[in-house]
């Protein structure tokens, strides 16, 4: 009890200082430096034009650039990139013809690019998982699946194999309505399953599907009218985290007609789910770490 007194008198204490400091009357000047002291110039900074660069004009897939980016792979990975030397060695040699404007060296350059950035380590699986669209469907920034309006997606989840340009693309799941959305694709650790986002007539709805095509299947989650759930991940103990707009709030700024979503987990043993997260504004895009931890976005 005494050392709380202690905190509260020297606090009043304080506080009488200020005040009285605040009320203190400044200093008189004296009516020569009042005169004679005067405001200094300031000379406004004219505002540079920044001119815009056209993508166009901006230069890509040069020599210098893939001699780094095959640098950079030769010194991250070592020797799970052998041909690492080998393409330096033909960079140099396309070097050579491209100042002779060689016609058929840009070609070759382009050619030795995409082989060697395709032998990335990080690429060597048999399968991509890819969704082809027409439109991507991005929501502004402030907004979320729920704010997209109807379009021609012509979408479809498929599997690009071998990954190189030259693989073959097979369809896994293609909506019946060109107008319904898939995307937001997550794949499940032992790589034989995948959740995905899909919108229907009224509303959004989280689907999995095994990745050879098969076992479609729709997840029981929130089934109010007017909700809708979205973008989900799977947790190392089989259950789900989810993103729903179950809480029936809107983004303030813009008067509530953006629903906002918010966190939530799925038991798929018992079909239970809790809320995660208590937001006036948007927790979204879940993904789970490798420290265990489930990461995601936030606006505010």
């Amino acid at each position: 009890m005494q050392r709380c007194c202690e905190i509260v008198i020297v606090g009043l204490l304080a506080c009488m200082v200020v005040q009285c400091a605040a009320k203190a009357p400044p200093a008189r000047r004296n009516r020569t430096e009042r005169k004679t002291r005067k405001k200094p110039r300031v000379k406004k900074a004219r505002k540079s034009k920044s001119k815009s660069v056209p993508p166009s004009a901006i230069e890509t897939n040069t020599p210098k650039s893939l001699r780094l980016a095959i640098g950079d792979l030769v010194g991250t990975f070592g020797e799970k990139y052998p041909k690492g030397g080998e393409y330096l060695k033909r960079l140099d040699a396309l070097e050579a013809r491209l100042a002779v404007d060689d016609p058929a060296a840009r070609t070759a350059l382009e050619a030795l690019a995409g082989e060697a950035l395709l032998a990335n380590p990080l690429l060597a699986f048999d399968k991509l998982i890819v969704r082809r669209t027409v439109d991507l469907g991005l929501p502004a920034n402030w907004q979320s699946n729920s704010s997209l309006r109807k379009s021609n997606y012509d979408n479809e989840i498929a599997t690009l194999s071998p990954v190189n340009p030259k693989g073959k693309l097979t369809t896994l799941h293609r909506p019946e309505r060109t107008g319904d959305f898939v995307g937001d694709i997550d794949l499940h650790f032992d790589a034989g399953k995948m959740l995905f986002s899909r919108s229907e007539a009224s509303r959004w709805s989280i689907c999995e599907i095994k990745t050879d095509g098969s076992g479609l299947r729709k997840l029981p989650l929130i089934t109010t009218k007017g909700v809708d759930n979205y973008d989900a991940c799977y947790l190392p103990d089989e259950n789900i985290i989810f993103t729903s707009t179950a809480a029936m709030t809107g983004v303030p700024c813009v008067g509530g007609s953006s629903p906002v979503t918010n966190l939530y987990r799925l038991d798929t043993a018992s079909g239970d789910i809790r809320r995660l997260t208590f937001e006036q504004d948007h927790d979204w895009y879940p993904a789970m770490m490798n420290s265990g931890r489930v990461m995601y976005l936030r606006w505010e």
